[in-house]
């Protein structure tokens, strides 16, 4: 491991967190591209976490639970009537 190759997959990581970020701006951005762009940023930082992290010891991340909005089942047998805001969310 050297620090060139450190410092590129720093690099990369940086430039592809700059390129989602720009594509998120977007007036209409392409979501598969953005889509890639994500994938190919945790594959740099999963390299990065290979070579920095993992080494240094038995490191060990905690998976990051997925927090969901609650979404009526019903939406569509709703009438039209309903506010917007009668909605749980």
């Amino acid at each position: 491991m050297s620090f060139r190759y450190l410092q590129s997959l720093f690099f990369k990581s940086a430039s592809f967190q700059h390129a989602i970020e720009r594509e998120q701006r977007a007036p209409h951005p392409d979501w598969m591209r953005l889509l890639q762009l994500k994938k190919r940023r945790l594959v740099i930082k999963d390299k990065l976490y290979r070579q920095v992290i993992a080494p240094a010891g038995n490191v060990r991340l905690a998976p990051v639970p997925i927090l969901r909005r609650p979404f009526p089942r019903n939406v569509a047998a709703r009438s039209r009537s309903h506010a917007p805001h009668d909605f749980p969310y």
